[in-house]
């Protein structure tokens, strides 16, 4: 039996809304089943998450809240984003990335990739400033670094947000 979401507001709206009975679909074939609300939710949960989101099993489920793909040269140019609503050049390697959004503190995760320096293959780190004033609730700042250490220009910056 499918609910739609205003049946869905309805049932939790209602005061006497503690069971509800829906047909249970199973190989015996279709019987009338008594669940709670907490159950249905749960259910509903579990079916999303499998569904949309392809994640089975108990441990929890957590999406990132703001992403952003960019070129990571002289001009860095967004190929798409969720959440954020720029991203700056401070210098060779060095981005400030702002959030559209705010984030509700600073105890965010940052995960970062970056492409190899111009196609050179050389081996390059990405990851946060070292100082933590770079990360506000508004956004926080990259640095890229070639393998001696130099902050450099790289092809491509992908960057995952979570909090």
């Amino acid at each position: 039996m499918a609910f739609t979401i205003d049946q869905l507001a309805a049932l939790t709206a209602a005061a006497d809304a503690d069971l509800l009975t829906i047909l249970d679909d199973n190989a015996a074939g279709e019987r009338m089943k008594k669940i709670t609300l907490a159950d249905l939710f749960t259910y509903i949960d579990e079916k999303v998450k499998l569904t949309t989101l392809n994640a089975q099993g108990a441990a929890p489920c957590f999406a990132a809240r703001a992403w952003v793909s960019f070129d990571g040269g002289a001009v860095p140019t967004i190929f798409g984003n969720g959440n954020f609503s720029a991203v700056s050049r401070v210098g060779a390697g060095i981005w400030d990335c702002s959030f559209e959004v705010d984030a509700p503190d600073t105890d965010y995760a940052v995960v970062a990739t970056a492409g190899a320096e111009n196609f050179s293959g050389r081996n390059v780190s990405i990851g946060l400033s070292d100082d933590p004033a770079h990360q506000t609730v508004g956004g926080f700042r990259l640095i890229n670094r070639r393998q001696e250490g130099v902050t450099a220009d790289t092809i491509r910056v992908n960057v995952a947000v979570f909090y």
